[in-house]
């Protein structure tokens, strides 16, 4: 899989990785803590209302496993006339 994210249309920051291995949920990492952002947006116009940063480590109802994958991965950050990754 590759994914490309663009400023500007210039490539700043690219991901490229591979699952060719079959593995195990129980072989896989904790990732803590595991934030979500919930972002509510203006009930009367544009913009955001209000941002909150969720940690949502304790929670597992809400997952299901179809497939379990591992491979190997790059990333990459390119130099922009705005920034400097």
């Amino acid at each position: 899989m590759i994914t490309d994210t663009r400023l500007a249309g210039a490539s700043v920051l690219n991901i490229r990785s591979t699952t060719h291995q079959e593995a195990s949920i129980d072989d896989k990492s904790v990732l803590k803590p595991n934030w979500r952002l919930k972002v509510i947006p203006r009930a009367g116009g544009k913009g955001v209302d209000v941002m909150q940063r969720i940690d949502v480590s304790d929670v597992i109802t809400d997952v299901k496993v179809h497939v379990c994958r591992s491979g190997d991965g790059v990333v990459g950050f390119e130099p922009t006339l705005v920034f400097d990754l």
